[in-house]
C-alpha cells in the first residue's frame, strides 16, 4: 500500500511517499503526525478508497475521513464520548481548520482505524461513521 505524508517548512510543502510492506510501517507513520510538521498522511487504497488522517497535535488529538473513488463519497469519524470543547483547532494538511469535537480521536484510535485499512482497504465497522 502507497502512504503519502506531508512536510512543511514554513509555508513549504515536500511530500514523502512510502510503500508500506507491514503493520509497523502504519503505526510509524501515524506516530509522525506531529499537527506541526507533518499535518496530514494519506492511504492509498487499492479499490480507489484513501483513509486520510490530520492532525497530531499534542500527538493526541486527530480528524479521520474515509473516501470512495477520489471523494465521491466522504465518511468522517466520530468519537462517541468527545473529551475537548464544542470545537477544535486542528491544522491539517497545512492548514488550521475548525474541527466538531464530536469528529477529534485519539492516536490509540487512529492507529487502529489505520491498521484495519491497511488490512482490508475498508473502513473499520466497529466505529461510526458519518457521511459527510
Amino acid at each position: 500500500m502507497k502512504a503519502i505524508i506531508d512536510n512543511w517548512t514554513k509555508n513549504k510543502n515536500s511530500i514523502k511517499e512510502h510503500n508500506l510492506t507491514k503493520r509497523e510501517d502504519v503505526i510509524c507513520l501515524v506516530d509522525i503526525l506531529d499537527g506541526q510538521k507533518h499535518t496530514e498522511l494519506i492511504f492509498d487504497g487499492d479499490n480507489g478508497s484513501a483513509l486520510i488522517i490530520g492532525g497530531g497535535e499534542d500527538r493526541s488529538k486527530y480528524v479521520i475521513n474515509y473516501t470512495v473513488n477520489i471523494d465521491e463519497k466522504i465518511y468522517i469519524l466520530t468519537n462517541s464520548d468527545p473529551v475537548h470543547e464544542s470545537a477544535v483547532k486542528l491544522k491539517t494538511g497545512g492548514q488550521v481548520g475548525i474541527f466538531s469535537a464530536k469528529n477529534i480521536v485519539a492516536k490509540s484510535l487512529a492507529q487502529d482505524v489505520a491498521l484495519f485499512f491497511f488490512e482490508t482497504g475498508l473502513m473499520n465497522p466497529k466505529y461510526f461513521w458519518e457521511i459527510h
